[in-house]
């Protein structure tokens, strides 16, 4: 993944938490958010939207999301990319907000359970 790709990202999450870029979850397709601005007005034309993915599923929404796309960059769940399209939509909606809070929230749980698991173990 280019450095290029992620700096956008971090600044697309930087201006909607300034209030420069406003999301909205598509009345259509649920899985896409559209971007609106009066500011970037560059950044709406050419990216100005994120959509989740199922490709391994034929899309049918009833399985995980296997990649995001902001504009037509293209991110796989897990990756720098796939985090930081969660953190501008948490920047945008309160929804999306405590999705992320628990997200991790559950990573940190698993991390501190299993290091002490790991420390009880050696003894």
């Amino acid at each position: 993944m280019d450095e290029l790709q992620l700096q956008l990202l971090r600044l697309i999450r930087d201006a909607t938490a300034a209030g420069l870029i406003r999301w909205e979850q598509n009345q259509h397709d649920p899985e896409v958010f559209d971007a609106t601005s009066e500011a970037c007005h560059n950044f709406v034309e050419h990216c100005g939207y994120i959509q989740f993915r199922y490709p391994a599923y034929n899309d049918d929404g009833g399985s995980d999301r296997d990649y995001v796309r902001v504009g037509e960059n293209r991110f796989m769940i897990g990756t720098a990319g796939w985090w930081l399209a969660l953190e501008i939509l948490a920047a945008a909606m309160p929804e999306w907000r405590d999705h992320l809070v628990n997200l991790r929230e559950g990573y940190r749980r698993n991390i501190r359970d299993l290091s002490a698991a790991i420390e009880k173990a050696k003894g």
